[in-house]
């Protein structure tokens, strides 16, 4: 959010209002989010901050790796990853409501691979650094108050099993010769190089 705002601060001119004809009304939906993202902080519902927008470049389970996590926080005397999102919630949620089996298994594993994100920077935190790391959460501020889904820890190997199978597809489609560069992103599918999907890339 911080991001955006700088960007439209910064690249104001005629021609970017032409471009984007609702810049104020943007401006102020943006605004909107960073508030109740304030509110909650002032309430004591999030962290202590104690890095934004942290950086990591290593190797987790033999793929290397990149991450930019939103923010990294102390809570009940653990290191936790706190990412912001701007969607729904619900598809983060447990999978609810009549459908056939194969269907909610089918969403259930996708809604967990959104879970991933946490898990993957709390490896990265744990690997660099001598913190303890606790479960991260995501903060949804498209609701008022925000809305808070937790993402376990627990799920690292997990989350990291699919991170390196997202590296066998990079590795998959060099063999195929793929002209477009392939990059495994955060939702695991193949994009160029130069995408940074989700925060988060495996190069």
């Amino acid at each position: 959010l911080a991001r955006r705002i700088f960007l439209e601060e910064t690249t104001a001119s005629d021609d970017w209002c032409f471009l984007w004809p609702d810049a104020a009304e943007f401006r102020a939906e943006t605004w909107k989010h960073i508030m109740r993202a304030k509110r909650a902080e002032a309430q004591g519902l999030l962290s202590k901050v104690k890095w934004v927008e942290r950086k990591f470049n290593l190797t987790l389970n033999g793929v290397p790796f990149f991450g930019l996590a939103d923010r990294i926080g102390e809570r009940d005397g653990l290191w936790v990853s706190e990412d912001y999102k701007t969607g729904n919630p619900d598809r983060y949620l447990p999978v609810t409501g009549d459908m056939g089996p194969d269907l909610r298994a089918k969403m259930e594993k996708d809604r967990r691979k959104k879970l991933y994100q946490n898990p993957i920077y709390g490896a990265a935190l744990a690997a660099s650094t001598d913190l303890k790391v606790g479960d991260g959460r995501f903060i949804f501020t498209s609701t008022d108050p925000v809305t808070i889904v937790d993402s376990p820890q627990s799920m690292e190997g997990e989350a990291l099993d699919w991170l390196a199978s997202c590296w066998d597809k990079v590795h998959e489609a060099a063999k195929l010769g793929d002209d477009a560069k392939a990059t495994a992103t955060a939702d695991g599918k193949l994009r160029p190089d130069e995408t940074l999907a989700g925060n988060y890339y495996v190069r």
